[in-house]
């Protein structure tokens, strides 16, 4: 039986082709999307407001980015994927646990946050979550929201501009999913 032999020019092409397709995707650093949503008062103490999703959202992209770290929560530590950031504080659980930051869109600030073993996932000292923004205007004008799954909607929750690093942070007492969005739309 006559063996098949691929040339190597279309071995190129082909690889060639494929890079140029995962070239389209969005960067980290591409400007941001917003969503108009609208915000309600909720009567739950510390919750600043719930938002209602909004269906004009754009398509997810397939570009999406996730770090894990191995953080002795009695030591502290930092970690960053993108343009979100942990500073976990010493004290802040007992034991060793590997952190997950998974962004699964880049294009959508939004970040899924975990950590292993579950029974790490409630903070004696919380853990600050920070959104990195271009400029202290931009920090100023975002607020941070967690997503509730019981109620399915976005609800703001207390945060605040960090001027040392240009980013929006809130206190954390455990890993969900959270997002940066412009406070009041």
């Amino acid at each position: 039986m006559p063996l098949k032999h691929h040339r190597p020019g279309k071995t190129a092409a082909l690889v060639l082709a494929l890079i140029a397709l995962a070239s389209c995707s969005r960067v980290p650093t591409a400007p941001q999307l917003s969503s108009s949503q609208s915000a309600t008062q909720d009567p739950t103490p510390g919750v600043i407001a719930t938002l209602q999703p909004d269906d004009s959202s754009p398509a997810p992209s397939s570009a999406s980015l996730v770090g894990s770290k191995l953080i002795d929560g009695r030591l502290g530590g930092v970690m960053s994927v993108g343009r979100w950031k942990l500073v976990v504080p010493r004290g802040a659980y007992d034991g060793v646990g590997t952190i997950t930051i998974a962004i699964p869109d880049t294009s959508l600030d939004k970040c899924d946050l975990s950590i292993a073993p579950v029974s790490l996932n409630h903070f004696k000292e919380q853990v600050d979550l920070r959104f990195q923004c271009a400029t202290l205007k931009e920090a100023d004008s975002r607020d941070m929201r967690w997503w509730d799954p019981t109620n399915q909607t976005w609800v703001v929750i207390k945060s605040w501009t960090n001027n040392s690093d240009i980013t929006r942070c809130a206190p954390l007492k455990h890993f969900s999913s959270y997002a940066s969005g412009k406070a009041g739309w």
